[in-house]
């Protein structure tokens, strides 16, 4: 539509009428101006009405645009639990929107389930970026803190039950074993803890019978289903010790007393002794009468720590000391026998074969090696020696004694070297 429309501007207007010869004039504006004016007629007219029919039609559109905009605002103002009518005025729906309340919290994106939406404080919805966890979740790590065991999770929301019925994380029993310090070491061999087999074997119980040397009960690291039982025993008395000397057994202690003499091995007979590898028989002559018809027994016996012996006079052989087993000579130099009066009987004269014979008995005159001699009674011991150093085979040794009159003699000691 126009809209710079201008008037007419003069001073006066002035008409001159012009005669058109018909009877009638026609006036001829002779008016001076300043400025023209525009035309304004019926097409003009028509021209403003189309204009004013339109604007009257979008006026109303509009009206009803707003109607309509006010009801949708009203109601949506009033869906955020903001009552609000739509004849309300403009103002009061800007008013009643300022007490919307919006989307409140803390939350964040990673707290907020993967798939759910949020809103917080800032009012605007977000998705959530937090995992869904299986319902079943391997450990990612197991560790032991105090008297409890902690299974690391995945990051996320255990939300899905497992069959049990509950979310659940999975522990391999190696992971377990080892955080919990299981050890097959400390086990026994038996059982088997979380995949870890036992190593203690079980070992019944038994008795052990003391020795000179020292003995081991292989028990070590093994689980007894038995005792262990060792025997008790008795000390020996003092007197079977020697004086001097102490025995200490396991805390037990005995002081010998005993003060006589114990055969070495090279011993055949010591003050009482018989070595048990030189078993000794002594041997009696047939007894001796004399022209009056008395009769006289050799005597040959052992003593308190003597071996005894009387003859049966009249110088016979008929006391002897009989060795029946026969001796290896080989590693023998000498053969001893110490021997002395028994009645003090100084005067008399004995005779001693001492010698090694083939065979368990011989003739006195007749050994292999001997010693045959003659001597006076003597109150003090006498060691009578025989070299037997040439003799290199098994042999027997035998001991004659034989007195000119009825006497009596001691030996203390039988031994070689």
């Amino acid at each position: 539509m126009k809209t710079d429309w201008k008037d007419d501007i003069f001073e006066r207007r002035r008409f001159r009428m012009e005669n058109n010869g018909d009877g009638t004039v026609t006036p001829i504006d002779v008016t001076s101006y300043s400025q023209q004016g525009d035309l304004f007629g019926a097409k003009e007219l028509n021209e403003i009405g189309t204009e004013i029919n339109t604007l009257s039609k979008e006026v109303a559109d509009a009206k009803k645009s707003v109607s309509d905009g006010k009801a949708e605002i009203a109601a949506a103002i009033t869906l955020k639990r903001v009552a609000t009518a739509a004849t309300v005025t403009f103002h009061q729906m800007a008013e009643n929107i300022k007490k919307i309340v919006l989307g409140s919290g803390n939350a964040q994106p990673v707290d907020v389930l993967q798939g759910k939406t949020a809103t917080n404080d800032s009012g605007v919805e977000f998705a959530g970026t937090m995992p869904r966890i299986a319902s079943v979740d391997p450990a990612k790590s197991v560790v032991k803190s105090g008297t409890a065991l902690y299974a690391r999770m995945s990051y996320g929301a255990h939300v899905d039950n497992a069959s049990s019925g509950y979310p659940e994380v999975s522990i391999p029993q190696a992971s377990a074993a080892a955080a919990a310090g299981v050890n097959g070491d400390y086990m026994l061999d038996s059982y088997n803890l979380l995949g870890v087999q036992g190593k203690i074997q079980s070992m019944a119980g038994q008795t052990v019978t003391p020795t000179t040397a020292q003995q081991t009960v292989n028990c070590a690291w093994k689980r007894m289903t038995g005792n262990v039982v060792v025997p008790g025993f008795s000390m020996p008395p003092a007197n079977a010790i020697k004086k001097g000397y102490a025995l200490n057994i396991y805390g037990q202690k005995v002081m010998g007393t005993f003060e006589g003499y114990v055969a070495g091995p090279n011993d055949i007979y010591k003050e009482g002794d018989v070595n048990p590898s030189y078993p000794i028989r002594l041997w009696n002559g047939p007894s001796y009468e004399d022209d009056d018809g008395n009769h006289y027994q050799a005597v040959t016996q052992f003593r308190a720590n003597t071996i005894f012996i009387k003859s049966s006079y009249n110088n016979h052989w008929s006391n002897a000391i009989v060795l029946d087993n026969p001796i290896n000579m080989t590693p023998i130099n000498n053969i001893h026998i110490s021997i002395r009066s028994a009645d003090g009987i100084g005067s008399k004269t004995t005779k001693v074969a001492f010698g090694v014979y083939d065979g368990v008995m011989g003739s006195a005159d007749r050994p292999v090696k001997g010693y045959v001699d003659r001597f006076t009674g003597y109150s003090t011991y006498r060691d009578i020696t025989v070299n037997v150093e040439s003799l290199t085979r098994n042999l027997n040794i035998i001991f004659w004694v034989s007195c000119d009159t009825f006497v009596s003699w001691e030996v203390n000691h039988i031994w070689f070297d």
